[in-house]
């Protein structure tokens, strides 16, 4: 063959194989390249389109899971949670159990507040209360000179000598992530408990976080009760409170 008419001999072979290979590509039943033949990860083919595959076929191969850093959570996904799972047990003096409620609260803006002092040591915690109060507020289950009001469950050393406050609230760590405080209250009269907080003194950076200071207490959590849990002078009312980090 005559040197000359290699350069189209040459082309018109690329063009025959170029049409063969699509040609294997569009007739495959499903679509379908195997893994196992190319080397890749299988990619189905469209029909009537297969450009778009064979540019997937030739994609580079997915980089190896825990080699790339994770971007952090946009917008609306959910990041670190805290939560206060609540037990409050009604009993009769004598013990017997007369009802039992279990319910999550919310953390609340001056709780995040309280965090980011104590994390960044601009503040160390104080002592902590819980509150429990009635709906409407004239039905809470303590009385104050009289009148009726929450009643309130403090640590042993917190300051207060009121009536309503009972300072046999204990403070632990429960686990490896879970604050959990518990007490009791006596009812001083006929009410309910609907509306319930937990609450922490914030002292300044110099106080030790075992000798908590005598700060005033900052809302941490709240709920309102849909269902309030009705108390008779003399129960006694125990609670736990689970505060979590998730």
């Amino acid at each position: 063959m005559n040197m000359r008419n290699w350069p189209g001999v040459i082309a018109g072979s690329i063009v025959v194989g170029a049409l063969a290979a699509a040609f294997v590509l569009t007739q495959g039943s499903v679509g379908q390249v195997p893994a196992s033949k190319t080397g890749l990860a299988a990619v189905t083919l469209p029909v009537k389109d297969t450009a778009p595959a064979v540019q997937q076929a030739i994609a580079p191969a997915p980089v190896a899971p825990g080699s790339v850093e994770a971007a952090p959570p946009g917008p609306g996904v959910e990041g670190i949670k805290v939560s206060g799972h609540w037990t409050i047990e009604v009993s009769e003096p004598d013990g017997q159990l007369v009802s039992r409620q279990e319910f999550e609260n919310a953390l609340q803006p001056a709780g995040t507040e309280s965090l980011a002092a104590f994390l960044a040591r601009d503040k160390t915690p104080g002592f902590w209360v819980i509150a429990l109060g009635g709906l409407p507020t004239t039905s809470g289950p303590c009385l104050d000179t009289g009148t009726p009001v929450s009643c309130f469950l403090g640590e042993a050393n917190a300051t207060g000598t009121q009536v309503n406050l009972f300072k046999n609230l204990s403070v632990s760590l429960n686990g490896t992530n879970v604050v959990r405080l518990s007490g009791t209250a006596t009812a001083q009269r006929n009410g309910n408990v609907a509306m319930v907080e937990t609450r922490v003194g914030r002292c300044v950076n110099t106080t030790a976080p075992v000798s908590p200071c005598s700060s005033a207490t900052q809302l941490f959590t709240d709920k309102t009760l849909a269902t309030p849990v009705s108390v008779l002078l003399n129960q006694q009312v125990a609670v736990t409170v689970d505060i979590s980090f998730n």
